[in-house]
C-alpha cells in the first residue's frame, strides 16, 4: 500500500550532516541589495562609452561589410549613426554583465 512518500527521500538533518554542515550553518544566498543609482550609473556609463566607440570605430568595417557582402556602395561617413547604435547596444550588454557580476559578488 503506497504511503505517499518515496523511500529514496532523506530527512533534511541527514542531508546536512552528510554534506558536513550543521543545521544552523546553512549557506546564505550571496545576492545583496545594491544601490539602484549605482546600477543606473554603470549602465549609463557603459552606454555612453559604447556609443563613442561605435561612432568612431564601427563605420569603416560596416562600410566594407556593406560593399563586400551586399554590393551596396557605402561611405564610412554615412554609417556613423548605425555604428553608434551598434556600439550603444554592445555597451549596454557589457554594462548589464558587469552589473550582474558585481551584484553576485557583493
Amino acid at each position: 500500500m503506497p504511503t505517499g512518500q518515496s523511500s529514496m527521500s532523506l530527512p533534511e538533518e541527514t542531508v546536512t550532516t552528510l554534506l558536513g554542515l550543521s543545521p544552523e550553518s546553512k549557506p546564505a544566498p550571496r545576492v545583496t541589495p545594491t544601490d539602484p543609482l549605482i546600477e543606473l550609473a554603470i549602465l549609463g556609463l557603459s552606454l555612453l562609452v559604447g556609443v563613442a566607440i561605435g561612432w568612431l570605430l564601427f563605420p569603416l568595417p560596416l562600410a566594407a561589410l556593406f560593399q563586400g557582402l551586399l554590393g551596396v556602395p557605402a561611405q564610412p561617413s554615412d554609417l556613423g549613426r548605425l555604428g553608434a547604435l551598434l556600439g550603444g547596444l554592445a555597451g549596454l550588454g557589457v554594462g548589464a554583465t558587469v552589473r550582474l557580476v558585481f551584484r553576485r559578488e557583493g
